[in-house]
């Protein structure tokens, strides 16, 4: 039988008996209180290889080093705390990586899919439109100007730009931008047939923005369609003194409007500022340098423009659509630094940048887009941008006309010199670069 323990003598719950048991006790506790305290384990925070650590919340994260030291490159701007309206995964988000869907390209400039359609057309500077399967990678050749261009004369020319019609799935029109061997810019629009070629006849010139014979360099290149059905397009200052970017009558450092279901080839909006024939009828904003990559987000009736700078400063500007008429302030200013006159000069009136950066961090801003997809819903609203010279990726979402704290995405910072980001079919991220890797944005968890 087992001993009779019904009978035995109360002892006390601290008698000397008891010690070890409590020692345990209190050690497992200190335990438990340290690894709540430092590891914090119901955060979304994870700490990255270098020593980093990326903290989101609800939309806005931010880069912590290992220093404690948040990176923020706003310039002072006050930091937004915002919430999803998206319930958030199980798994917190660990960090961002890229999943590569095929590195046979040469020179990619942009990259881009047509409505209805999952395929991802590429351009290459050189001249050539790639479509690219986003399964398994396949490459196949779409179009090929490059006896019409002049990329050859120079890192800033060639096929730079294109624009799918909103409602490409049923006319199958499309546009693109390049610079051709007068030097000369060209929009030209096509008609894509239904084995994915375009058709050669289809070929028009929409708009032809002349040149300076010898300036080879501020060409812009980006073209979208805005909510409004009208296509935006951006126009370098073409590295010339002779150009007034603050001339509302020149086609150049500005970006340009135009309804292409009017007139032929097109028509100028009558709500575009000088319509009127007090400058460019085309013109929608002016004061730009070299606004390489601008970004329109309907669901906030947002533009983002990024203007490559000059000596000092890089800039990313986020307005609303409506109303028309911005001024980004070139040659005037330089992000928010007098640029001519060197002091002194005139800001009212002039858009100033919701983020700016000096040429310390980087020296040829990329802009980028706003993430909408569902792979990342703790980052809904963020725009991510990048610069062509040092690779980073960075990231901030705005919230009435401010920008959040921006965050450095240190784990991506190998991927090379991005030339453009573009969207997919599934609204995540693409990027493209210079080395001919084309990718997609994904999270780790």
């Amino acid at each position: 039988m087992p001993p009779d323990v019904t009978h035995r003598p109360a002892s006390s719950a601290f008698s000397p008996a008891n010690l070890p048991y409590w020692v345990a006790i209190v050690l497992a506790g200190s335990g438990l209180v340290w690894f709540m305290m430092t590891q914090n384990p119901f955060s979304t925070t994870a700490a990255s290889s270098d020593g980093t650590s990326t903290t989101t919340n609800g939309n806005r994260s931010t880069t912590i080093p290992a220093d404690g030291e948040a990176t923020n490159t706003t310039g002072g701007s006050t930091a937004v705390t915002t919430t999803s309206s998206v319930a958030l995964p199980d798994d917190p988000l660990q960090s961002l990586a890229f999943e590569t869907i095929t590195t046979e390209l040469v020179g990619p400039t942009y990259a881009a899919v047509a409505p209805g359609d999952d395929a991802i057309y590429v351009l290459e500077r050189r001249g050539i439109i790639k479509r690219v399967d986003p399964g398994t990678g396949e490459v196949s050749t779409v179009l090929d100007i490059v006896d019409k261009s002049n990329a050859d004369k120079g890192l800033e020319l060639g096929l730079l730009g294109m624009a799918f019609h909103p409602d490409f799935a049923s006319n199958r029109r499309f546009w693109i931008y390049y610079t051709d061997i007068e030097h000369d810019t060209r929009v030209v629009e096509y008609t894509m047939g239904a084995d994915g070629i375009p058709e050669p006849s289809s070929e028009k010139l929409v708009m032809e923005i002349d040149r300076l014979p010898n300036a080879l360099r501020h060409n812009g290149g980006m073209m979208q369609f805005g909510p409004d059905g009208y296509l935006y397009i951006a126009s370098g200052d073409n590295a010339q003194y002779e150009v007034n970017p603050q001339d509302p009558s020149t086609k150049m450092g500005a970006i340009l409007r135009i309804d292409v279901d009017s007139g032929d080839p097109y028509a100028a909006p009558s709500d575009n500022p000088w319509a009127d024939g007090s400058g460019a009828p085309e013109v929608w904003a002016i004061g730009l340098r070299n606004p390489w990559r601008f970004y329109i987000d309907a669901p906030e009736n947002l533009i983002y423009v990024a203007d490559v700078g000059q000596n000092a400063w890089e800039e990313v500007n986020a307005v609303p659509l409506e109303p028309a008429g911005y001024n980004f302030g070139w040659p005037h200013l330089e992000a928010s630094s007098c640029w001519s006159p060197g002091t002194g000069c005139e800001s009212d009136g002039t858009v100033l940048p919701v983020v700016e950066y000096g040429h310390d961090e980087g020296c040829a801003v990329t802009g980028g887009v706003v993430y909408r997809g569902s792979d990342l819903p703790e980052l809904i609203g963020h725009y991510f941008f990048s610069d062509w010279c040092n690779g980073w990726i960075r990231s901030f979402r705005v919230e009435d006309g401010v920008a959040g704290e921006v965050t450095e995405w240190t784990e991506l910072s190998s991927v090379g010199q991005v030339t453009s980001f573009g969207i997919d079919a599934d609204n995540e991220i693409l990027i493209v670069t210079t080395e001919g890797l084309l990718a997609r944005l994904g999270p780790v968890r």
